[in-house]
């Protein structure tokens, strides 16, 4: 319905007032409750209740909220689902620490996007520059801010 429609937008519009989006959050259609998640605007305690939603997408689109609180990241970092860890690592807000972790996780996608990050610690960089999987190297090499001594041993690895 069209009331929905604009409810929506107001939802993820980055005016809209704290105490709105926290009521927003509460709406039965998940829908909402990702334009919430999305919205940089969003409360931190509205964002820490909806990395808990039934809802995979409304979880995942918190992950990626750069005023998602660390602990929540955290609690985020330890899914089951490669993708939402994905998610986690991607979000340059992620705490070092919570980087570090995700460098050692058994899914190579999840290790290539902490080397994408580019607020990974050098010592996770140099770490993952001795990876196995080749595609894990390379993003190494393509994070601006990778150290020139990392991209010197990079370029010894065969």
């Amino acid at each position: 319905d069209g009331n929905r429609t604009v409810c929506e937008i107001v939802a993820g519009h980055v005016n809209t007032p704290a105490e709105i989006l926290s009521e927003l959050a509460k709406d039965d259609h998940w829908t909402m409750r990702v334009e919430v998640a999305g919205n940089t605007s969003t409360p931190s305690e509205t964002l820490s209740e909806l990395a808990k939603d039934d809802k995979y997408v409304v979880r995942k689109v918190a992950a990626e909220n750069a005023n998602t609180p660390a602990e929540i990241l955290s609690e985020l970092a330890k899914a089951d689902n490669w993708i939402m860890r994905g998610e986690v690592a991607e979000n340059t807000r992620t705490p070092s620490e919570i980087l570090s972790e995700l460098a050692k996780d058994g899914n190579r996608t999840v290790r290539i996007i902490v080397a994408r990050n580019v607020n990974t610690p050098a010592e996770t960089l140099s770490e993952l520059a001795k990876d196995d999987d080749e595609n894990v190297r390379e993003a190494v090499a393509e994070n601006a801010n990778t150290p020139a001594e990392i991209l010197s041993k990079l370029t010894k690895k065969t």
